[in-house]
């Protein structure tokens, strides 16, 4: 089986980073085994946010428990809220899967 691929979109907070990556999924997706990574965050839902499509929402205390157990590839603290990558993004590109 081949290796998924990474693809990683970076803007600042309301660039439209969600609405690209929807946009890529849709038109990709029927032809390549692309998905969208869902992060966690301890920062509060915005309008329209959905937990465990838009991000896992998760208190401080959750995150920091699964912080302390290896649970995440990467974290960062920005703008009074944490943020993390699952560790299983590995897991999933080794199966093949693509990310975005």
């Amino acid at each position: 089986m081949d290796q998924g691929h990474l693809f990683i979109i970076s803007a600042p907070t309301g660039a439209g980073k969600t609405t690209l990556a929807n946009a890529v999924i849709k038109k990709l997706a029927p032809n390549i085994n692309l998905h969208k990574i869902v992060t966690y965050t301890t920062r509060p839902p915005r309008p329209r946010e959905h937990n465990g499509v838009d991000y896992h929402f998760v208190s401080p205390e959750v995150f920091e428990l699964k912080k302390q157990t290896g649970y995440f590839l990467e974290t960062n603290f920005y703008n009074n809220h944490w943020y993390g990558s699952p560790n299983s993004i590995k897991t999933d590109l080794d199966a093949g899967k693509s990310l975005i």
